[in-house]
């Protein structure tokens, strides 16, 4: 999610070989031009194309293409990947960007997230800086909450597999810190998308 110029879906692409596929989502139109550009180089020297970058907003997965079709389908992806951009999107959407997470997921999917968290609530006013909220910091979800957000959606073994020992930052007494959030929905019955 937030594909940018494409160098971790590139990275993805050899571990998933050529049998796999690896599909960059971004709403920013430079972005997209410089991963799709960059794309059949990598093809080339790796000897296969696996990588797709789609144009699209990463809470609204589920908007219809052309063909009638969610950019992403239901249950399609085996893992999530994101690197600081789920601070991005406006909590008015939060829901609907943790939805469509959960329904693109198959059974047994796993989420590998890097973000900032804080330690206490952001102040709306604090929210309403765009020169914080460009530097994910006014979108920062408080740590607890981050953590929840992914249980209540029913992944297992949701936690922090890194997190800055110091704060990354501190803004108005409040602690941002640099974390990575992982999480495995289960296998079997109960599993299906939400």
């Amino acid at each position: 999610l937030g594909s940018g110029s494409g160098k971790t879906a590139f990275i993805c692409a050899q571990v998933v070989g050529a049998q796999g596929t690896v599909i960059g989502v971004d709403r920013n139109e430079d972005m997209l031009q410089l991963s799709r550009s960059a794309a059949s180089v990598v093809a080339d020297a790796i000897g296969y194309d696996n990588v797709k970058f789609i144009k699209g907003a990463i809470e609204a997965l589920d908007q219809l293409d052309s063909q009638g079709m969610p950019l992403v389908a239901d249950a399609s992806v085996d893992v999530v990947l994101s690197n600081c951009v789920l601070n991005l999107v406006n909590p008015d959407q939060r829901q609907g960007l943790l939805s469509n997470i959960r329904r693109v997921l198959a059974p047994a999917g796993r989420v590998a997230i890097s973000d900032i968290v804080c330690d206490r609530t952001v102040p709306l006013h604090l929210q309403q800086d765009p020169e914080l909220w460009s530097g994910c910091i006014s979108g920062a979800w408080q740590q607890d909450d981050f953590l929840k957000a992914f249980e209540d959606l029913g992944f297992e073994d949701v936690r922090y597999v890194d997190r800055s020992a110091e704060p990354w930052r501190e803004v108005a007494g409040i602690s941002f810190y640099a974390v990575t959030l992982i999480g495995q929905l289960p296998i079997g019955p109960g599993s299906g998308c939400c």
